[in-house]
């Protein structure tokens, strides 16, 4: 389930995932980069979006590129 908020940019999502999810879906990423095993719960938080909200709150997906999501 999602919660996401216009005006504030914030979102929660019950799903946890893996440096191989996107390799297994067999699905490429239009920029940016997959996740990795240096992302863990304690290092900086990541997240790959889709592109329809990479569009809507940023223009494109390049310019979502290292945007910090409140």
């Amino acid at each position: 389930m999602w919660h996401l908020k216009d005006e504030d940019m914030t979102f929660e999502s019950p799903w946890i995932t893996t440096c191989v999810f996107f390799a297994t879906l067999q699905q490429p990423l239009l920029t940016g980069r997959e996740f990795t095993d240096a992302d863990t719960k304690g290092s900086q938080k990541v997240a790959v979006v889709n592109l329809t909200f990479a569009r809507r709150f940023y223009g494109s997906p390049q310019n979502a590129i290292g945007r910090l999501n409140r």
